[in-house]
């Protein structure tokens, strides 16, 4: 019976080393001294950008108008149209001459702070350079590159938006000029080192030109795995640190190993204690004959 229990015992013991094995190897070693990152294809990256529109333009001696309800107005007239043209400005740059996809924005005016907002996600503009760094601490052998070379894009729009509300002062229509609006482009005078990384692997710039009549808003949001970011010029680099891949047919073979010394010295002690107690029992039978 106690021999029984013994085998058990063992058993149990096996079982729990064995089940976290499988957990100690996936999270294995990411403070080790050599890290590997994984390449994921095709990696979007989140695009905001916004403009706040303080400005006005004067239509006529009587008439003026704000940029903004003046956009707002330029969107309601022909939302396609207008998304359109955004579109195809990104895409051109993004597309044809950095070899990336840009969805189709999506735009959002805040009444409060007069904000114009364009957003939109990018992808396959990254690739993966081959770089050391961190000296003998970390060694990551692939990364991700996203270039922001869009950030000079010009979007040289213009649209005639219908006025049906000034009429009385003899005006149908006013161009909108996306130059006066979207003044993207002067995102290029500031370059991805002076934005700032953020929690959760935002890069930000917060820029205010035009003696306070705009301001540029940039967020570019990387996924939340992305480590070390590092901003250069027009690029944003950062890494996928993963586990090393062990042999974990060691692992096992060890642990078995073990359990198996564990279980015999269990077995040895058990059979030693059982022997005693025949032996004394023996003895306390004479004593009894005699």
């Amino acid at each position: 019976m106690m021999l029984r229990r013994t085998y058990i015992l063992a058993l149990l013991l096996l079982l729990l080393l064995l089940v976290p094995l499988q957990n100690v190897y996936a999270a294995n070693f990411e403070n080790s001294s050599s890290i590997s990152c994984t390449v994921v294809e095709d990696e979007k990256i989140y695009v905001v950008l916004e403009v706040q529109i303080n400005k006005t333009i004067k239509i006529n001696e009587n008439v003026t108008i704000s940029l903004f309800n003046l956009t707002r107005f330029a969107f309601k007239n022909n939302s396609l149209e207008f998304l359109s043209e955004i579109y195809d400005a990104y895409n051109k740059t993004i597309g044809e001459d950095l070899g990336g996809r840009v969805s189709f924005p999506v735009i959002k005016f805040t009444d409060n702070t007069n904000s114009v907002r364009i957003m939109f996600e990018i992808s396959g503009i990254i690739y993966h350079p081959k770089m050391e760094k961190y000296g003998k601490t970390i060694t990551l052998t692939n990364g991700y590159t996203f270039s922001t070379s869009w950030k000079s894009t010009k979007i040289d729009v213009k649209f005639k938006v219908s006025l049906p509300a000034y009429s009385e002062y003899n005006v149908s229509y006013v161009t909108w000029n996306s130059t006066d609006v979207f003044i993207f482009d002067s995102f290029s005078d500031y370059p991805i080192e002076k934005w700032n990384v953020t929690e959760n692997n935002h890069v930000v710039a917060n820029i205010t030109i035009e003696d306070n009549k705009a301001r540029l808003y940039g967020n570019i949001s990387l996924p939340r795995s992305a480590r070390y970011i590092e901003l250069s010029g027009n690029n944003i680099t950062y890494f996928y640190p993963t586990p090393i891949k062990e042999n974990v047919i060691f692992y096992f073979a060890e642990t078995g190993v073990i359990t198996m010394l564990i279980g015999i010295g269990l077995i040895f002690i058990t059979k030693r204690i059982s022997y005693e107690k025949r032996f004394l029992k023996k003895i306390a039978k004479k004593k009894k004959k005699k």
